[in-house]
Parts: C-alpha cells; structure tokens; sequence
C-alpha cells in the first residue's frame, strides 16, 4: 500500500486510528500467552534459519565431492 503525499491526515485522524489500535489490542490481550509463544517461534525459526541453510551446504558438498566418510555424523 503507498501512500499518497498530497493527503495529509488531521489530528482527529489519526486519534480516531489510536482509538481502534486500542480496541484491537483489547481483543488480543485475553491471548497473551499464544501471542508471546508465537513471537518467540518466530525468533526461534530465524535463529536456525542460517544454520539450516550452512548444514544442507555442507551436506551437498560432502556428496558432489563423493566423500562420503563426510556425511557421517
């Protein structure tokens, strides 16, 4: 979504946006625990993204070099 810089939002706007980020959060706050858990998965995955990504590197070069005493663990 772009925003357009010939629109501007007044004051009332933009209270009237705080207004319904307030009554959104009121909704999800019953959830904490879901919330904090899935926050914390997401850092979690990518933490082990790029040691994922440098073992299946190590892993395809050890079988094109067809040593494979390598690839034991």
């Amino acid at each position: 979504m772009t925003t357009n810089p010939e629109i501007e939002t007044t004051p009332a706007e933009e209270a009237d946006g705080w207004l319904l980020y307030k009554r959104l959060l009121s909704y999800v706050s019953s959830q904490r625990l879901a919330i904090s858990a899935s926050i914390i998965g997401f850092i979690i995955f990518a933490a082990t993204a790029p040691a994922a990504n440098a073992w299946l590197g190590w892993t395809v070069d050890a079988i094109e070099a067809e040593n494979y005493t390598e690839l034991r663990i």
